[in-house]
């Protein structure tokens, strides 16, 4: 893929004097939107020198030094009045998760200090499953945001970030709980969400520090919004599906994507065919059985010479450390020999001699599409080129241990057998921009997957992702979709708008309401 560089010089409006900030912005030389915003992500921001405070609400200040803020500032700028449009929308959502950060705290929301040094420990560990040049990108990202990267677990602002996501992830669990009778849906479905956003937003004192930036725009967008959605469906797993975003060519209507919280009931789904899709499903806490380790295990791996499972008989279920070294963490089993059970991803504690652990059953669960349209070679349009998604969830009731546990083939991308991959899983994409290794135990889920192939381009329906969870504790937990992007073939990569968006439940040691 090739990278190349724009500079552009942008003047902010301070307190009291202007100020020149010089950005660096790194593109990728790319049809496809995901690739360009999220395969150079740590590039572009290690680099940047980005307008460091851009606005104030209730005299805090928002901080725009996200990618999406830089390629629509520089659009604004440098690509005349198209770029109005966006960086209005994308500051408008900048200034949206500080006033909804502002509720949280008022509602007495924001997690503990234990809850924020639990979130930066899960951080710091996934920083272990990068390779040396990501590992580099994610300590240039730190200091550029004034993050020691040596010190994550001390640093104020690190800490910080991760409280703000875990504040604004309280309040929307919230939200769903003063109203249990309503489905929860996603952050721009949600008609309860919706309403809030556009009252804080009235209420509140906003500055934009960016001369002629305008964000009449998105507080049009943001009313029109709160009024469709104010007669949105609230029946469960059901919710209208939002268009494209500003910006993005339309590459048509897809009928249906959806949540199926049973990917195996009968008949299941396939790479390519949609069987028969449930909406909320149960999973039992009841462990399968358990032991302790004999100890001389590796970085995936856990021995006990004292059995003799099948080959492969324990495969997607899972192993929870319930004592000793490690205790506390789950991992997805991806095989077993006699006396020998491998997970992944690999452990944080690798468990010894007097750790004990439990099997645990685990519950797939699939993002479905509905009638992708084929794939034209004239136009080259249609198809299917690439897909991205958050999913959120109650991690007080499960966690995601696995994505695609399979491979490529139980998912539509690859049902021609040629994939050319780019693939991002980030466990915890409410917080910092690196991407977390699984498991997935904070409630958002972000998965973006591409197929980086010119030939045999997917189409139809089928399973974009197979996801594998483990029960937490008793309860009910949402599973909804948010934040999609569906794009068409390489050549165009336009986006399709999506008719509507079909979430789901998972019922943990429990009935299904």
């Amino acid at each position: 893929m090739k990278v190349k560089a724009i500079t552009a010089s942008v003047v902010l409006v301070g307190v009291g004097a202007a100020v020149l900030a010089s950005s660096v912005i790194i593109v990728a030389d790319s049809p496809d939107p995901l690739l360009t915003e999220r395969s150079v992500q740590l590039v572009v921001a290690s680099r940047g020198g980005y307008p460091d405070v851009v606005a104030t609400v209730n005299s805090s200040e928002v901080r725009g030094d996200s990618l999406s803020f830089a390629l629509a500032l520089d659009e604004f700028y440098g690509r005349g009045d198209g770029g109005a449009g966006r960086l209005s929308l994308v500051l408008g959502q900048l200034i949206e998760n500080e006033l909804l950060v502002q509720e949280a705290q008022k509602r007495g929301l924001w997690p503990d200090n234990a809850q924020i040094k639990e979130a930066a420990a899960r951080s710091v560990a996934s920083l272990k499953t990068l390779s040396e040049e990501e590992l580099a990108g994610t300590r240039e990202l730190y200091l550029a945001q004034g993050v020691d990267p040596d010190n994550l677990a001390s640093d104020a602002r690190f800490l910080e970030a991760q409280a703000r996501g875990l504040a604004i992830g309280n309040l929307r669990r919230d939200l769903w709980d003063q109203d249990s009778g309503a489905v929860p849906l996603p952050s721009g479905q949600d008609p309860r969400l919706a309403a809030l956003v556009l009252t804080l937003w009235e209420d509140a004192t906003i500055e934009v520090l960016i001369p002629d930036v305008d964000l009449s725009l998105h507080l049009k967008a943001l009313k029109e919004e709160a009024a469709a959605q104010a007669v949105a469906p609230s029946t469960p797993g059901a919710s209208d599906g939002g268009s494209g975003g500003e910006g993005l060519l339309s590459a048509g209507s897809l009928a249906t994507l959806a949540v199926d919280a049973n990917a195996m009931s009968s008949p299941a789904n396939t790479a390519t065919t949609l069987g028969s899709r449930q909406a909320c499903s149960t999973l039992s806490l009841v462990p399968l059985g358990g032991g302790t380790s004999t100890g001389n295990n590796g970085p995936n791996t856990l021995n006990d010479t004292t059995r003799n499972f099948a080959p492969d008989i324990l495969r997607n279920f899972a192993l929870k450390v319930t004592s000793g070294a490690g205790a506390g963490q789950v991992r997805l089993i991806t095989g077993n020999s006699a006396t020998q059970v491998t997970v992944s991803p690999t452990w944080t504690v690798v468990p010894d001699a007097t750790s004990a652990y439990s099997i645990r059953r685990t519950l797939m669960v699939d993002v479905t599409v509905d009638s992708i349209p084929g794939f034209d070679p004239g136009s080259e349009t249609g198809g299917l080129s690439s897909f991205g998604f958050n999913l959120h969830f109650d991690p007080g009731k499960v966690a995601i241990l696995g994505v695609n546990p399979g491979g490529d083939s139980d998912t539509l991308l690859a049902a021609s057998g040629q994939r050319t991959p780019f693939d991002v899983i980030d466990g915890d994409a409410s917080i910092g921009p690196e991407a977390d290794s699984l498991p997935a135990v904070t409630g958002n889920l972000r998965v973006d997957m591409g197929d980086l192939s010119t030939s045999n381009v997917e189409s139809g329906s089928g399973v974009l992702a197979r996801l594998v969870l483990v029960g937490v504790a008793s309860g009910v937990s949402y599973l909804e979709l948010s934040d999609v992007l569906i794009t068409d073939s390489p050549a165009q990569a336009a986006a399709y708008a999506i008719d509507s968006v079909l979430n789901g439940q998972v019922a943990v040691a429990t009935g299904c309401p």
